[in-house]
């Protein structure tokens, strides 16, 4: 595959370009970036066919970005970014970094922004074709007070690519400070699992990404202004119980069969009283600074380490 050139970039970002373009290449000839992504696309139309007449559409979106926050693609995306710095790929670079063709800081971002960019492009091809399909596809008609709205739907997957440069930067962070790659899988498993359980507990989306999965169809609920909101929450019931009884008496008419009663979803997803005062820009804001701040620790860490 041809990647664009870089010679029209500033000197300084050369060495950057260079290392993003080769760990591109590698990363899309790679078995695990192709496997992860097969393996994504089955999961969302498994997810999507089990729950395209049962499941309402906040529910549904909910369940297939929870494969991305919480698991398993979680566990794909850390390794992605804990074998950016681990010593074996360090080798490699070792010679061209002692030798001051390009710094250590250089490498690095680097490596992780071509992950990141990997992340984000398989994350996006998945997700959309499948939210496209349920928001617009022909599902059997499911009661919702508050259904979503576009502006959740931007938001959503806004905050979620956020979370996604947050996991991809933890990553890089366990590879440069334990180099090994099982060590460093193995005390993430052991520390962030339970820190999250305690999260969800408190249910703080705005430092959990399994909180914040659970708030996503309150999420996907929001309208752009408080008076939309406003709106929307006095005219959903309303609205519900005008669709139902339309229903009821088309029904009685045709001589139709009353159907079954549709699944609210898992209990996890139940809370939307909990997430109602949730603010977007406190999640976003809270993801991106420790992003921010992750990624400053790493390259303090990778800027003292012997390669």
């Amino acid at each position: 595959m041809a990647l664009p050139d870089f010679k029209i970039l500033p000197a300084r970002l050369m060495p950057i370009a260079a290392v993003f373009q080769f760990e591109l290449q590698s990363l899309l000839k790679s078995w695990l970036v192709r496997l992860w992504l097969i393996a994504a696309a089955l999961t969302a139309l498994l997810t999507v066919m089990v729950g395209w007449s049962v499941l309402p559409d906040a529910i549904l979106i909910s369940l297939l970005l929870a494969a991305f926050l919480v698991f398993p693609w979680f566990l794909v995306i850390i390794v992605l970014g804990v074998n950016a710095s681990t010593a074996g790929r360090l080798d490699v670079a070792a010679d061209g970094i002692l030798s001051r063709p390009i710094t250590r800081w250089q490498f690095l971002t680097g490596i992780w922004a071509a992950r990141l960019l990997i992340v984000w492009a398989v994350s996006l091809a998945v997700l959309v074709p499948a939210v496209i399909a349920i928001v617009a596809g022909d599902r059997p008609q499911v009661v919702e007070t508050q259904p979503i709205t576009f502006f959740g739907l931007v938001a959503s997957l806004a905050v979620v690519l956020v979370v996604l440069a947050f996991l991809v930067t933890v990553g890089v962070l366990l590879g440069t400070l334990f180099k090994n790659a099982w060590v460093a899988m193995i005390v993430l498993l052991f520390v962030w699992y339970p820190i999250n359980a305690i999260l969800v507990t408190f249910r703080l989306a705005e430092f959990s990404p399994i909180s914040l999965d659970q708030a996503m169809p309150s999420i996907l609920r929001k309208n752009w202004s408080e008076a939309d909101e406003s709106k929307a929450q006095a005219a959903g019931p309303l609205q519900a119980e005008v669709q139902r009884q339309a229903e009821e008496f088309i029904r009685t008419l045709t001589g139709t069969a009353r159907p079954e009663r549709t699944h609210k979803g898992p209990e996890f997803y139940q809370h939307d009283d909990k997430y109602k005062e949730l603010s977007l820009a406190k999640v976003i804001l809270s993801y991106g600074g420790f992003t921010i701040l992750l990624w400053g620790l790493t390259v303090l860490i990778f800027y003292f380490r012997d390669l």
